[in-house]
């Protein structure tokens, strides 16, 4: 089995070579693939062609830095709805949360992972190697670009530089290191056992200080929309659906979360809830099904980010469930809606 990738990720290669004034219906050409492809964003693509993607970039454009550079290039407002879900977390530790675990949905080819010692925090990046994937022996350039990424989009997000102490790579020392020193600002090690980027965990409590509030107004429009819609008599069943909804940024609130905003304890809640013959978990099932369905009539959000938004540990549980409720997989209700 071959890993599988997001062609949002060959369409920002391909962008960056653009910028750079290579033609992208050429690189289409050269790659094998219809340039309609980079506009379905929901589209899988091969390991394989995600790293002749890369290759291509690096050999028309020159720069032997482009794994760099293209990290370096990215901004939360590009990440579609995700950068919104990270400029509405309180602090950093979240928002990079949110924006490894969106990483890992997005493709199989590695897995990120970010954790707190003491004084140290450390995101580490790990190839998988269950799957046949072109990352095991070139993994350079995507790796650099992923960490080059968390670097720029740490610093828009808080307004503070990440205090790097000390980076790890898998792969060889490359000819020249000034552009990692540049980007990293903290020893740079190579042919080491883990990719790893190590900094200063007061980093992980710094607030996220922007606000999008074009993205902002559109998501809280969708919610209010749909708490509108439950205009009826207010049981607790209706006041626990507006709550979710509000509270739901890419991670499932908890009953306890719920319970502490009515003022209740979380034994009473469920109580009221079996009073009004429903459960917690059956009104979460709700207002996600209701959720999806509304998020799949607008064509600019992905599947894969609505199951992000949604709290689905990965798209493949988003599509089981979208199935169980209506039947249909979630493209094919996008298809009959649109």
């Amino acid at each position: 089995m071959e890993s599988k990738t997001s062609v949002g990720f060959v369409r920002d290669v391909i962008a960056y070579a653009s910028s750079h004034g290579i033609s992208a219906d050429e690189m289409c050409r050269e790659l094998g693939i219809e340039p309609d492809l980079l506009l379905r964003p929901d589209e899988m693509v091969s390991g394989d062609l995600s790293h002749r993607a890369w290759l291509l970039a690096e050999r028309l454009t020159g720069d032997t830095n482009i794994g760099l550079h293209i990290g370096e290039s990215v901004h939360p407002s590009t990440l579609g709805l995700v950068g919104f879900v990270m400029l509405s977390c309180e602090k950093l530790d979240k928002a990079l949360s949110k924006l490894i675990r969106y990483t890992n949905l997005l493709t199989d080819g590695v897995v990120g992972n970010i954790s707190r010692s003491g004084r140290l925090a450390e995101v580490e990046i790990s190839v998988t190697t269950d799957v046949a994937n072109s990352l095991i022996d070139h993994p350079r350039q995507r790796i650099e670009s992923s960490f080059a990424a968390i670097v720029t989009i740490s610093r828009t997000l808080t307004g503070k530089g990440l205090p790097i102490r000390e980076m790890r790579f898998v792969h060889t020392r490359p000819a020249s290191v000034s552009e990692h020193s540049r980007i990293f600002t903290a020893p740079v090690l190579f042919s080491q056992e883990e990719n790893k980027m190590i900094f200063a965990a007061e980093a992980l409590d710094f607030p996220v200080l922007l606000a999008n509030r074009d993205l902002l107004a559109t998501f809280e429009a969708k919610a209010n929309e749909h708490l509108h819609s439950m205009g009826q008599k207010e049981t607790r069943a209706r006041q626990v659906k507006k709550l979710i909804i509000a509270k739901m940024r890419g991670d499932l609130p908890a009953i306890s979360d719920i319970a502490r905003s009515l003022g209740v304890s979380e034994r009473t809640l469920q109580r009221e809830l079996a009073a009004e013959d429903t459960t917690f978990s059956g009104l979460v099932d709700a207002v996600r099904r209701g959720q999806a369905m509304r998020h799949l009539r607008d064509e600019r959000t992905t599947v894969a980010e609505i199951s992000f938004l949604l709290g689905f540990s990965e798209p493949s549980a988003f599509h089981r469930s979208f199935k169980r409720w209506t039947g249909m997989t979630p493209r094919a209700f996008r298809d009959s809606a649109l």
